[in-house]
């Protein structure tokens, strides 16, 4: 009997422990590997919101000066020192230094050749009184010449009438008398030479001194070209200074270098008006915006706008459009939104607020383009709406059910909707379709009972706000 009953109690013993066993160990390897799994779906959903409503398109542009100054190099030359990038400067203050050290070397190479060309017009202009006075003397020599012959040609005249007198009264022969005659016509030929010789000397003086005339004017156009070289290096060398001429922030040119396109520096060379900077008027600033050609047929003159700075997206600005480009084109590798064989235009966009603080030539824009506005409307996510059979539906969650709810739709932009009927503000919708997760239609949020339409299994439907 004792027997009996320690078998028994021993047989208890062992299915105790096989039972702790199985609670202990057995039911946990259970759940986690026999046990079918239940499958959570997430539904996310949203409000439906009230207020204005925009229906627009962006685009990026690049911040301009509608006025601006540009100051620009006279003279080729190396820069020295140059003004920063964004500095401010006041009217008359230095921009640029550039090397003169060639040019002063110039200049007194320039001054030199001036001075020997003025001391070679005072040789000229001497030698020309000198030969006007010798060609005088000449003259005057010529002149007491003829007026001697002349003298001498009266002379012998009057011995010829006494002769011819004396002739017919037989006192004299008649051959003293042809010997008058010939004194006469020898003074007559005389006289004539000496008329001819002074008219040709006369004529030959003017020619010699007209020559010796444009000998000196030569040397003087020599002398005038020797001063304005003069001149111009000395004004030159007061353009190695480059001045501001406008008070303003200063925004430094371009330049192409081995390592791509940069801002000028000290030590590049530069050339006669070439742009060492432009100072824009900051009281007057524009958005240069470059759209797609595809794109440019929603944009007008005088189309308000939205502007948002890249590097101050929280402050916004607002303008309108003034200027649509007449021509595409394909723009240049250098723009932020260039697209190769891309064809854009040009729109100009003006900026109607003034903060010379944050609005800087150069700087990066979004620009919103507003094509129409509602002042109130109700919208939802463009993900929210369904469309099927022509009608357009939405998911509305009421006491825990997701329930099939026909709207009407109005404008629509990139993200949302305008709902004109259907819908009230505050209304929570699905932002996809709970029937398409659950396999049925109007499904409980909460309902653990109905399958997934696919394998049978039971699908809680958890519902988590969109964000």
């Amino acid at each position: 009997m004792k027997r009996q009953i320690f078998t028994w109690a021993a047989r208890l013993l062992v299915v105790a422990l096989l039972a702790l066993g199985g609670v202990r160990w057995g039911v946990p390897a259970y759940k986690q590997y026999f046990k079918p799994k239940k499958t959570t779906v997430f539904v996310p959903v949203t409000t439906v919101r009230e207020g204005g409503f925009t229906v627009s398109f962006h685009e990026i542009g690049t911040l301009i000066a509608e006025k601006s100054v540009f100051v620009s190099s006279r003279i080729n030359g190396k820069l020295i020192t140059l003004v920063d990038d964004g500095g401010i400067v006041k009217e008359g203050d230095r921009i640029a230094l550039l090397d003169g050290t060639d040019l002063e070397k110039e200049m007194r190479n320039n001054n030199l050749a001036y001075q020997n060309s003025l001391a070679d017009i005072g040789r000229a202009q001497n030698e020309l009184e000198i030969f006007k006075a010798a060609n005088q003397t000449e003259v005057d020599q010529a002149q007491a010449e003829l007026d001697f012959d002349k003298t001498e040609l009266e002379r012998v005249k009057k011995q010829l009438e006494k002769k011819i007198r004396l002739s017919q009264d037989k006192l004299v022969p008649k051959s003293e008398v042809e010997d008058a005659e010939l004194q006469v016509r020898i003074k007559e030929l005389d006289v004539l030479k000496g008329e001819k010789n002074l008219v040709l000397k006369k004529r030959e003086i003017m020619a010699t001194e007209r020559q010796k005339a444009a000998d000196v004017r030569n040397v003087e156009f020599k002398s005038n070209i020797a001063r304005l070289n003069y001149e111009d290096t000395l004004g030159k060398s007061e353009n190695t200074v480059i001045l501001a001429p406008a008070p303003g922030l200063v925004v430094l040119s371009k330049t192409y270098s081995p390592d791509g396109r940069r801002r000028l520096q000290p030590g590049d060379d530069v050339r006669p008006k070439q742009v060492i900077c432009e100072i824009p008027d900051m009281k007057s600033m524009q958005v240069r915006v470059l759209v797609g050609e595809t794109d440019v047929s929603r944009v007008h003159n005088d189309m308000p706008v939205r502007i948002r700075l890249e590097a101050d997206p929280a402050k916004l600005f607002h303008g309108k459009v003034v200027k649509i480009s007449n021509l595409a084109s394909e723009g240049s590798a250098m723009d932020a939104n260039y697209t190769p064989g891309k064809k854009i235009v040009e729109v100009t966009v003006a900026v109607r607020e003034t903060d010379p603080k944050m609005l800087k030539p150069g700087m990066t824009a979004d620009v919103e383009f507003i094509k129409e506005e509602l002042k109130t409307a109700v919208f939802v996510p463009l993900e929210a709406v369904t469309e099927k059979d022509g009608k357009t539906w939405v998911y509305v969650r009421k006491s825990g059910k997701y329930r099939k709810t026909q709207i009407k739709t109005g404008l629509h932009n990139d993200n949302f909707v305008a709902v004109t009927k259907g819908l009230r503000p505050g209304d929570v919708v699905a932002l996809r379709n709970p029937s398409a997760v659950s396999g049925t239609e109007g499904s409980s949020a909460s309902d653990e009972k109905k399958g997934d339409g696919k394998t049978g299994k039971p699908v809680p439907l958890i519902e988590e706000p969109a964000r």
